[in-house]
């Protein structure tokens, strides 16, 4: 029984990131759906954490970062849906907010320049194919298309997932 708990609460966390990524990389949008969840289901895996909880830590972390990308948001900086996505995992990562912040941004700088390449490459690759007409490239190779950069959020938390302060004494 007691390794079901932290394995109920990895999927809570961890799942939700998944699906988040897949979503943004294909349709552009993080639907409410999976960031709400994911920070609701933080009270119900901080309830059954095996150690005490310091809420201030995770409840500070997730408003500073909602404040934040609300205000990046408001610039046209980072879609509503990426801001939410951030907010949830730093509500979950609460003291390891300011390593998830530097995963993350690191990551999107590396989800940037991947999609710079691809979107460059990805002409010549289809040219190279029997009927290039007959083949239409994903949203996310197009030019001038921004980046998915929910992509990058989930990854650093699906990388933090493991030190999860909820999971440790």
């Amino acid at each position: 029984m007691d390794t079901l708990v932290p394995a109920l609460v990895l999927a809570a966390f961890m799942a939700p990131l998944a699906v988040a990524a897949v979503w943004d990389a294909w349709k552009f949008k993080i639907p409410n759906l999976l960031t709400g969840p994911l920070a609701v289901a933080f009270v119900p895996a901080a309830l059954l954490a095996p150690g005490p909880v310091d809420w201030l830590w995770h409840l500070g972390a997730g408003a500073a970062v909602l404040t934040v990308g609300a205000v990046l948001f408001a610039l046209r900086k980072m879609g509503g849906g990426d801001v939410k996505l951030a907010a949830a995992c730093a509500l979950w990562m609460g003291p390891l907010t300011p390593v998830f912040l530097l995963i993350m941004a690191v990551l999107g700088g590396v989800v940037a320049l991947g999609l710079l390449f691809a979107r460059r490459f990805a002409p010549v690759v289809l040219s190279a194919l029997p009927n290039p007409g007959a083949v239409t490239l994903p949203r996310a190779l197009l030019p001038g298309e921004a980046v998915p950069y929910g992509v990058a959020i989930a990854a650093a938390g699906l990388i933090l997932a493991h030190r999860l302060p909820l999971l440790t004494v």
